[in-house]
């Protein structure tokens, strides 16, 4: 049985799990722990994804105020499906909840985040009406952390 439910402290291990499968390795318990205390704030919400009572997914997300808009948008910040549990539905499921929570907060679009490499992750957004339009540019302030 599949249940999507709000993140809590407790899911730290299995999200840094996943966070590991998504290519962040060196975060640590304690770093994953404070990084899901963060995203308790009201503007930011982690679901998981369980199914079983095993925790197979999850999507990190919150909303923007910025000064060129006139209501919030959402941003995706980060989201990861277990390799056996892909191509299963259990994105998208977890996908449309993550969108029914931004819109209840007012936001008017949903944006996701997706590294360059991650071609698949690509496809998957686009199949579900996400078009590109926009670049990132970044630059890393400190490259020791």
């Amino acid at each position: 049985m599949m249940t999507i439910r709000e993140a809590t402290l407790d899911d730290s291990p299995a999200i840094q799990q996943l966070l590991d499968q998504l290519g962040y390795p060196n975060l640590t318990l304690e770093d994953t722990r404070a990084n899901l205390k963060r995203h308790q704030e009201p503007d930011y919400r982690v679901l998981v994804c369980e199914i079983d009572e095993h925790i197979v997914a999850f999507i990190a997300m919150h909303c923007l105020h910025v000064l060129h808009w006139r209501k919030p948008f959402g941003r995706i910040s980060s989201f990861c499906v277990e390799e056996g549990f892909r191509s299963k539905g259990v994105g998208r499921q977890l996908l449309h909840a993550g969108e029914e929570w931004l819109a209840s907060q007012g936001c008017v679009k949903s944006e996701a985040t997706s590294n360059t490499r991650r071609i698949r992750a690509h496809q998957f957004y686009l199949s579900l009406g996400y078009t590109e339009d926009s670049r990132r540019f970044v630059k890393y302030l400190r490259t020791n952390e």
